[in-house]
């Protein structure tokens, strides 16, 4: 391991030692004037995620239901955020992060006695929820471009931790897959 960090430190100290300088691109002051890209992040929806009232002193609740109520209005809120700021900025991009985790899984053994749903109805849940949030962005037409960023979270998982190619055991890939083949 020594060996290694120690090439790497020595590759780090020659890419230094070009002095490489950013490109600078010529853009007008003008065409960034009140610009904005607002950053989206929408993650830790697990949706198959039941949380009884009576466990929760009656204070709270959570399932599937719910899940979809929180991100109908979700979606909602975060185009009257995006209508807010383009009162007083120019927006035409924009950015969503899909951060992660909108599924429960099994990664703990109570989720397979309590969640709601299998992983695998979880999945087509989550894909039809996140297809549903981005469509609302591109049918209110305030961006001409939207980036969509998708990580995997850990609660997808079918393996003890998460590893380099974690995309091979983990249920998000599928539902990143479903909203990836939609668009």
């Amino acid at each position: 391991r020594y060996t290694t960090l120690t090439e790497s430190f020595e590759d780090l100290v020659q890419v230094d030692e070009l002095n490489i300088e950013a490109l600078a691109v010529p853009r007008s002051k003008l065409d960034l004037e009140n610009q904005a890209v607002p950053f989206i992040q929408w993650s830790d929806w697990h949706v198959g995620k039941t949380i009884k009232r009576s466990v929760m002193n009656d204070l709270n609740e959570y399932n599937p239901e719910i899940a979809r109520s929180r991100a109908l209005a979700l979606f909602d809120n975060t185009l009257k955020m995006v209508d807010l700021h383009r009162k007083q900025n120019k927006i035409t991009q924009g950015v969503v992060h899909l951060a992660g985790d909108s599924i429960e899984g099994y990664l703990r053994e109570h989720s397979l006695r309590e969640n709601s749903m299998t992983p695998i109805e979880e999945v087509t849940f989550a894909a039809e929820l996140e297809i549903t949030g981005l469509e609302a962005l591109e049918r209110s037409g305030f961006f001409k471009t939207l980036f969509v960023l998708m990580n995997r979270g850990n609660h997808p998982r079918l393996t003890k931790k998460m590893d380099s190619d974690d995309y091979r055991m983990n249920y998000e890939t599928l539902v990143h897959h479903m909203v990836a083949k939609h668009f």
